[in-house]
């Protein structure tokens, strides 16, 4: 049975996750510096008015670091009620795609988040399980997050 997958890159090599959880996706925007966030947390944004912290997906997928570039994009999606942005190099497409396990000669270095596989073109697209990208992230933080005054000021 298909499903509707978001498609992402960081560096050359394509993930996905489930759509259920998505809201938008966003153009890279500011993001505050805000004490007491995790460390794969970038810092917080205002989002219309709400508190978002910002996740970077290369610290959770456990790539090297890199510089948020005007190009890069935000994936803002709900983990219980509360809104998170998790930034990528690039949000590709929202695509229902049949969703496999993992072949035998295939097991990628971040198989501690799935072992599923969808087949775009000639490409495995691994399929990330989103409860797993996101465990140990407390998501009442935003909640207890300052941005600066003057971001505050827009709220």
């Amino acid at each position: 049975m298909p499903s509707q997958l978001l498609v992402f890159h960081i560096d050359d090599v394509r993930f996905g996750f489930s759509s259920i959880h998505v809201r938008e996706v966003l153009l890279a925007a500011t993001i505050s510096s805000a004490a007491g966030l995790p460390p794969s947390a970038l810092g917080a944004l205002n989002l219309r008015g709400e508190v978002v912290i910002v996740l970077d997906a290369r610290r959770l997928l456990r790539f090297p670091d890199k510089p948020i570039s005007h190009s890069d994009h935000l994936i803002v999606v709900s983990k219980n009620d509360q809104l998170l942005a998790i930034r990528v190099d690039r949000a590709v497409e929202l695509l229902e795609m049949e969703v496999i396990d993992s072949p035998a000669d295939h097991i990628p270095s971040t198989s501690h988040l799935g072992h599923q596989f969808a087949k775009l073109d000639d490409e495995l697209v691994q399929v990330i399980d989103f409860e797993e990208l996101l465990a140990g992230i407390d998501c009442d933080l935003a909640k207890n997050t300052r941005l600066p005054d003057e971001i505050e000021a827009s709220r």
